[in-house]
């Protein structure tokens, strides 16, 4: 079995010469669980 978890983040950041700016930071975990596991576990 194979449990992805991805997360997405933003945060106005400032810059010279910039109206608006953002910052993102993108991460991505993937476990990889044995076949006999289940839900409950």
């Amino acid at each position: 079995m194979k449990i992805e978890m991805e997360v997405k983040a933003f945060d106005e950041v400032e810059v010279q010469g910039a109206k608006d700016a953002f910052k993102g930071v993108d991460l991505m975990i993937v476990h990889k669980l044995s076949k006999d596991t289940t839900i409950r576990d």
